[in-house]
């Protein structure tokens, strides 16, 4: 078996790290004032900070866009609903995986008012970052007292919770699910001469143009050499070698063409 063949046959990869670091994640304050970090209980009694599975994916998120700019620009997110039912989602009717690599990577969960919510399980998973020693009450004391000399002032101390240690967390990437989605669609198209699929992903959204398709067996099932593509109702799954993007964009919409 040669190299290419090992990659084939791979369909997940596991990074375990050990770093560190101090104080990464604050956490609500104490009494007001306190600043405190993240912590949990483990062992009936030992005391351990961790950083949260949200902060490292901020944290992986900036630095990747920082970095590739091109490939990781921020999909648009929006708050829906009213009330205590407010959620904040990301916009699936301009955007997908095929746009924007943080859909694909971090998944999503897009709510429809009176329909099933749309869900994509994250293929980059991540585990909260656990310090490796326990946490022994630590706390940093601040008293500013070069500034509070200068102007004769007498300002209240303040006291931070701190810990420096050394954190284990872990990275699991999906390699089967990452790059491919389940997509909701108003309605298709085929043209059986020029052998073309149009899905119509939503009135205001991104339409996808695919070539060269071939009628599969089933009435709804096509393909493209050994990609299959299959609809069923409002879903269509679409691997997504199969497509890629346009330069020229067309009015208010995105095309995308293989």
């Amino acid at each position: 078996m040669n190299k290419n063949d090992n990659l084939k046959d791979l369909s997940a990869i596991t990074l375990t790290l050990i770093f560190e670091a101090s104080a990464l994640n604050r956490d609500e304050k104490l009494g007001g004032n306190i600043p405190s970090i993240k912590k949990l209980t483990r062992f009936g009694n030992k005391t351990f900070s961790y950083l949260s599975r949200v902060a490292e994916r901020h944290y992986l998120f900036e630095t990747l866009s920082r970095i590739y700019k091109d490939d990781w620009t921020s999909a648009v997110c929006f708050e829906s609903g009213a009330g205590d039912n407010r959620v904040v989602q990301f916009d699936l009717t301009t955007q997908n995986i095929l746009t924007h690599a943080e859909l694909d990577a971090f998944g999503y969960m897009f709510t429809i008012s009176g329909q099933q919510s749309i869900t994509r399980k994250a293929p980059v998973g991540i585990t909260k970052a656990i310090a490796l020693e326990t946490w022994e009450g630590d706390m940093q004391f601040n008293a500013n007292h070069d500034l509070a000399s200068r102007c004769g002032a007498n300002p209240n101390p303040v006291n931070k919770e701190e810990q420096k240690s050394f954190f284990k967390v872990s990275f699991t990437i999906d390699i089967d699910k990452l790059g491919y989605d389940e997509w909701w669609i108003e309605d298709h198209n085929y043209d059986d001469e020029a052998k073309k699929l149009t899905l119509f992903l939503s009135e205001k959204g991104i339409d996808v143009n695919l070539k060269n398709v071939e009628k599969g067996e089933g009435e709804l099932q096509f393909k493209i050499g050994e990609h299959e593509i299959s609809i069923d109702g409002l879903s269509c799954t679409v691997s997504k070698e199969l497509l890629e993007e346009k330069t020229d964009k067309p009015k208010n919409q995105e095309e995308k063409n293989i």
